[in-house]
């Protein structure tokens, strides 16, 4: 895992409050894989590599960028990707445009309906928990539009005795080498369940650049509320270079409740700087 990360192919901009989850267009997984293979097995691979196919495509087209026998070779590469990411504690599936989840007990492994048309869809990569997973419900819808991807969902879980609902909104819009990302997130208790009460607002927004066919440029900000008052905001710059990459991170914490005024004394600021590079 920390060879992906460290090449820039799995997000390090980390919520501690939350599972992360990644949703990509069915062109952007088949890149993705593609990627994430020569990172972990290099040339050794014995499945067919798409990646040279992928390029000839353009990425506004994801419906069209794949043929049948190129998705055959990405659920190969999954095979592949499947145990390594699972040893690190992350579950890989790739729902249709539109996905019901259910686990009803308390595996690892999410049990998976798939709904949607095919050559459009969405990969869904969620590590689990310290805990392990929990008895999940969620329904979620993709559109994708070329240009537009826009996301939503909804789940419900059930933890410790605990009921808990989330909502998340999604926006990405896609241009020649810009990509701009929007989301929203309310997390709390399920109102039928237990008191309508939000135990967590998260916004966030980011802006990806290609430089290069080899390199990317990015910035990202996130901003969350719970309900005791407590924000938290995070800002990132990234630059990727091939195998390297050069990562800078800021976290405001600001603990002052809805009746306290804020001050020095509420507020804890957190400065990062990572530079990684793959040998």
């Amino acid at each position: 895992m920390s060879r992906l990360s460290g090449s820039g192919l799995l997000d390090v901009e980390i919520d501690f409050f939350k599972e992360q989850d990644y949703l990509l267009s069915r062109y952007e997984m088949a890149l993705w894989l593609s990627q994430a293979l020569d990172v972990l097995y290099g040339g050794e691979r014995e499945v067919g590599d798409v990646s040279s196919q992928i390029a000839k495509y353009n990425a506004k087209h994801p419906a069209q960028a794949l043929t049948p026998d190129d998705v055959q070779a990405l659920k190969d590469l999954l095979s592949f990707l499947r145990p390594e990411l699972r040893s690190m504690g992350y579950i890989l599936g790739s729902p249709q445009l539109m996905a019901i989840t259910l686990s009803p007990t308390d595996d690892q492994e999410r049990q998976l309906l798939e709904l949607g048309l095919p050559n459009v869809g969405v990969l869904r990569l969620q590590p689990r928990g310290d805990n392990g997973s929990y008895p999940q419900v969620g329904l979620g819808l993709a559109l994708d539009l070329g240009d537009i991807l826009f996301e939503v969902g909804q789940s419900a879980s059930t933890h410790e005795g605990q009921h808990d609902s989330t909502t998340e909104l999604g926006l990405n819009l896609r241009m020649q080498n810009v990509q701009i990302k929007l989301g929203y997130s309310a997390q709390g208790a399920i109102p039928i369940l237990s008191p309508a009460t939000v135990g967590r607002h998260t916004a966030t927004a980011g802006l990806e650049y290609v430089v290069t066919p080899d390199s990317r440029a990015s910035a990202d900000v996130r901003y969350s509320a719970d309900a005791e008052g407590i924000t938290t905001t995070d800002f990132g710059l990234r630059f990727t270079q091939q195998g390297a990459s050069v990562h800078l991170g800021y976290r405001l914490v600001d603990y002052a409740g809805p009746n306290e005024e804020s001050s020095s004394d509420t507020r804890d600021n957190i400065a990062t700087a990572e530079f990684t590079i793959r040998f």
